[in-house]
């Protein structure tokens, strides 16, 4: 049983080298997950970005990674879930080091930005029980749109999202070794299996790749671009390191074909 739909960016064949995925954007210079960040990591060669989704008390999806709204708002108390849309809009990231700022953004607002430049990795970091609504708020808000991919450790909001969105390609993080992930993949039907390095094997990859779903996991230093190489994954995303980083990595590397 295949995927139901492809991943919105070029396969690994087309590029000769894994797709790369600006994690929350370039945050070298600017704040992480917004706008400014964004078009950092298109200038600096992103094939595609990978943003984060709360809800605000009004059920607004917006892009912010954190629990806590404190890291990123200069100790601000409280999460996104208790302002509303508009309060949170009057709310700045502040990157931690350079002291540049930057609204917080709503999803449709990143959405409208992203359209016809860059494809998104959506990935939902919204609770089950505090969010109840989520599935319904993201679904409405990604229907239609284009060069997008839903995702989350969330297996089942990702099923409702993607039902709501009516064939937006969705895609599952899986980070640990399971003997059914064969049968996890015939479930769901994900365009996009995305795994830690340290858990990603071989046999994963196969199993994906025979299902045609793409492959995903992250480089965390030089030495992990070997590992990537040898495992065929498809598309490679920097978690500890600017983005920046990811690129001179990748493009000091012989691929070859896979």
């Amino acid at each position: 049983m295949t995927a139901q739909t492809a991943t919105p960016w070029p396969s690994r064949r087309d590029l000769g080298r894994p797709a790369l995925i600006a994690h929350r954007g370039e945050t070298l210079l600017e704040p992480e997950n917004t706008i400014p960040a964004f078009e950092a990591a298109v200038a600096a060669g992103a094939d595609l970005i990978e943003i984060d989704v709360k809800l605000s008390r009004d059920g607004v999806p917006v892009v912010f990674h954190d629990d806590s709204l404190a890291r990123m708002a200069g100790g601000l108390a409280g999460t996104t879930r208790d302002l509303d849309a508009e309060a949170l809009a009057a709310v700045a990231s502040c990157h931690p080091d350079t002291g540049r700022t930057a609204p917080i953004p709503t999803l449709v607002e990143v959405l409208a930005w992203a359209r016809g430049r860059v494809p998104l990795l959506v990935e939902l970091k919204t609770h089950p029980l505090l969010d109840p609504q989520a599935a319904r708020a993201v679904g409405e808000a990604v229907r239609g749109a284009e060069g997008i991919l839903v995702y989350s450790s969330d297996h089942a909001v990702v099923a409702e999202v993607a039902a709501a969105a009516q064939g937006i390609p969705h895609g599952l993080i899986l980070n640990e070794n399971t003997p059914f992930l064969g049968a996890i993949l015939d479930d769901s039907r994900p365009a996009l299996l995305s795994q830690a390095i340290a858990v990603l094997t071989p046999s994963a990859v196969s199993a994906a790749h025979a299902r045609g779903t793409a492959v995903s996991t992250e480089v965390r230093s030089p030495e992990d671009i070997g590992l990537v190489r040898r495992l065929g994954a498809d598309a490679v995303v920097n978690t500890k390191y600017p983005f920046a980083h990811l690129v001179e990595w990748v493009a000091s590397t012989e691929w070859g074909e896979h």
